[in-house]
């Protein structure tokens, strides 16, 4: 995904904090919680499972955790570390130009001299 923009925007929007996966027995839901100082969680995500599909409980429960895992923070840093990538790349990309660039006129330069030098204008 190089939509940035977008996600980072959602991202901000999102429920801050540490998100947490709870399961309760009790209700037979899935639940991604958001606890914040001095008080109970709030559910952000809280649901049966998916809607449509015939999934066991533990591929639900995989799925819940790695959703309270994605919370904004984290993916507001992944999205910060990918710039840097591609900024880190870009500024490769130009320093390789500029090394390609100073190798072919050294070349060139060194051609001309082994013209200027060679042994028939040595005499």
């Amino acid at each position: 995904m190089k939509n940035y923009k977008a996600l980072k925007k959602l991202a901000e929007k999102a429920t801050g904090g540490a998100w947490q996966y709870c399961h309760t027995s009790q209700r037979q839901r899935f639940t991604v919680n958001w606890h914040y100082v001095h008080a109970e969680g709030v559910a952000i995500v809280d649901w049966p499972g998916f809607d449509g599909l015939n999934m066991k409980d533990h591929q639900i429960a995989t799925n819940a955790k790695y959703i309270a895992a994605a919370h904004p923070e984290i993916i507001l840093e992944l999205i910060e570390k990918a710039e840097q990538v591609e900024q880190m790349n870009a500024r490769i990309a130009h320093l390789e130009a500029e090394l390609t660039r100073i190798r072919n006129s050294s070349h060139n330069q060194l051609q001309r001299l082994d013209q200027l030098l060679g042994p028939s204008n040595l005499l």
